[in-house]
């Protein structure tokens, strides 16, 4: 089962855990990647609060945004509760480190002088800061990331 960028959008992550490895085959294997860490809301507003910062304004139409919706996570939180519904062979990879931060700035930017949403090849742009990213600044704990993979596998019988 694969999945990307929408566990964090849903209500009750251990109800949805608990049927994904029901409907599993023994030996099946989950994966889900691009979930917020904890760092995540604080990397998306860093340049918003630095230019705020500068500028001496405490608000605003750049006041932080809570862009990862309802859930960020730990590494240790995920884990348990991938463990605690029977998953084992659990594994947690961050990944990410400023690109969010540069990013989320830039769109906001586009948006705000387009008026239009970030074109398509934004992602790309996204994708390229992260690669530099952990190239250049080495690796870092999962909860210190933009973003969070996990991957857990169902006993085999």
């Amino acid at each position: 089962i694969m999945g990307n960028a929408f566990l964090h959008h849903l209500p009750d992550n251990q109800a949805f855990l608990r049927e994904m490895f029901r409907i599993l085959k023994p030996g099946g294997v989950l994966c889900f990647t691009g979930e917020p860490t904890v760092a995540a809301v604080a990397w998306q507003n860093y340049f918003p609060r630095l230019i705020r910062k500068i500028l001496g304004r405490a608000s605003g139409p750049d006041a932080e945004v809570q862009l990862t919706d309802i859930w960020q996570y730990r590494q240790s939180a995920l884990s348990h509760m991938l463990y605690s519904v029977g998953f084992d062979e659990v594994k947690v990879m961050g990944f990410g480190r400023w690109s969010v931060a540069f990013s989320v700035f830039f769109e906001r930017l586009w948006i705000r002088f387009t008026g239009n949403s970030a074109p398509q090849w934004f992602s790309h742009f996204y994708y390229l800061l992260r690669r530099i990213g952990d190239f250049m600044l080495g690796k870092y704990s999962p909860d210190e990331m933009d973003g969070i993979s996990i991957c857990g596998r169902k006993k085999a019988l």
